[in-house]
This record gives C-alpha cells, sequence and structure tokens, in this order.
C-alpha cells in the first residue's frame, strides 16, 4: 500500500470501519434536502450568518436524530405550492 510516512496505524480491537469514519452528505448551503426518515428539511440563511434547518413533514426527532440525505433543490421554500394551479385541460 501507499501510505504517506505521517500515517500511524491504530489497533482498533475489532471495530467496525463504519465506525471509523463519516459517509454521511454535509449540508453545503442553502436548500431543501430529503432526509432519510422522509420530511424535507429546508435550510434557509439566519441574521447572523448561521444556517436555520426547519423540518416539513415526517415523525417528530429529537435534536440531533435528523439524517439528512440528498439534496433537492438550491430553493429552500421547494416546493412552494401556494401559487400552484390547477389546469383542466378539454378531453373528448
Amino acid at each position: 500500500m501507499n501510505v504517506d510516512g505521517a500515517h500511524r496505524w491504530v489497533a482498533t480491537g475489532g471495530v467496525p470501519i463504519e465506525y471509523l469514519y463519516d459517509t454521511t452528505p454535509t449540508i453545503d448551503g442553502p436548500g431543501t434536502y430529503r432526509a432519510s426518515e422522509g420530511a424535507l428539511v429546508h435550510v434557509r440563511p439566519s441574521g447572523n450568518g448561521t444556517l436555520v434547518l426547519e423540518v416539513d413533514g415526517g415523525p417528530r426527532h429529537a435534536r440531533g436524530d435528523l439524517h439528512v440525505g440528498a439534496k433537492l433543490s438550491d430553493d429552500p421554500d421547494w416546493p412552494d405550492l401556494r401559487g400552484a394551479q390547477v389546469t383542466l385541460l378539454p378531453a373528448d
């Protein structure tokens, strides 16, 4: 294996590899994300420069128990259905 000289191997005592690194997707900024539990997570910028998370739908979670998955949109209000209109198509 090609390992640089700064790497130091440490015995783990049989810890599963999943516990040794984090594979969680990162929140890269404002937008709408899908939680693995099915809820939509809206991430908005706050006035002091931090990000605010709002969970829309899905079961209620204790703080830190929500697993955020794929980013669906850069729009933190997606899907905004307030302006949605029903369109009827004529048919014979």
